[in-house]
C-alpha cells in the first residue's frame, strides 16, 4: 500500500481510490457510504477533499497511476513507425487478433459499423512523428531578429529637435535698441 495511503482510515482509502477512479467525490462518497442522500454525500466529500491527508492521498494516486513519459513516448514512437498494412488480410480486413497479440490497440481511434462492416480509423502517424519532433527538438521554433542600433536620429527626433530650435527662437527675448529692425521704419 502507498504510504500517504496507508495512514487513511479503510473508509477514507475506499474514497479515495473511487475518486482516482472517477473524479467526482460525490459520487466516490456515495460508493463508500451507499445510504448517503445525494446532498448529504456532496457535503460530505466536500468537506473529505479539503483535508490535506486526503488531499495528498489522491495526488499521490494520480501520480502513480500516471503513464510514464517513457511509455508515452513508445507509443508514440509506434504510431509513427507502424505500418497498418501488416495487419491487413489478403481480404483487406483488419486482424484484431494480430493487434492485440501485438499489444496496439491503442492504435485504434475509433470503430464504427457501415453496411459494408466495420469501419477502423486510425490515430494520424503523422501527427505522432510531428509530436516526436516537438520533444526531440528537432523544430527551430525560434526567430532571429538583428537590431541595428546607432547614434543616428530618428526622423520624428530631428523633426522634434527642429521645432523645439525654432519655438526657442520665438521665446526668447528680442532686443529693441536702436539698430533693431523692429525700430527703423
Amino acid at each position: 500500500m502507498n504510504e500517504k495511503l496507508s495512514i487513511l482510515s479503510d473508509a477514507h482509502q475506499r474514497f479515495v481510490l473511487n475518486y482516482v477512479d472517477n473524479p467526482n467525490a460525490t459520487r466516490a462518497y456515495m460508493n463508500v457510504y451507499p445510504d448517503c442522500s445525494y446532498e448529504s454525500a456532496r457535503r460530505y466529500a466536500s468537506a473529505l477533499t479539503a483535508k490535506l491527508d486526503i488531499k495528498e492521498a489522491i495526488a499521490e494516486q494520480f501520480k502513480l497511476r500516471a503513464m510514464p513519459k517513457e511509455e508515452i513516448l513508445g507509443r508514440l514512437e509506434n504510431l509513427a513507425k507502424v505500418d497498418i498494412q501488416q495487419y491487413i488480410d489478403d481480404l483487406g480486413r483488419i486482424d484484431i487478433a494480430k493487434i492485440k497479440k501485438d499489444n496496439i490497440g491503442y492504435m485504434i481511434k475509433g470503430i464504427s459499423d457501415t453496411k459494408f462492416g466495420k469501419n477502423f480509423t486510425f490515430h494520424d502517424s503523422a501527427k505522432a512523428l510531428e509530436t516526436l519532433a516537438k520533444v526531440h527538438k528537432l523544430f527551430d521554433d525560434k526567430t532571429e531578429v538583428t537590431v541595428n542600433i546607432n547614434n543616428e536620429k530618428s526622423a520624428e527626433e530631428e523633426i522634434n529637435d527642429r521645432l523645439n530650435s525654432i519655438k526657442d527662437r520665438f521665446t526668447q527675448p528680442v532686443n529693441v535698441g536702436e539698430n533693431s529692425a523692429l525700430t527703423q521704419e
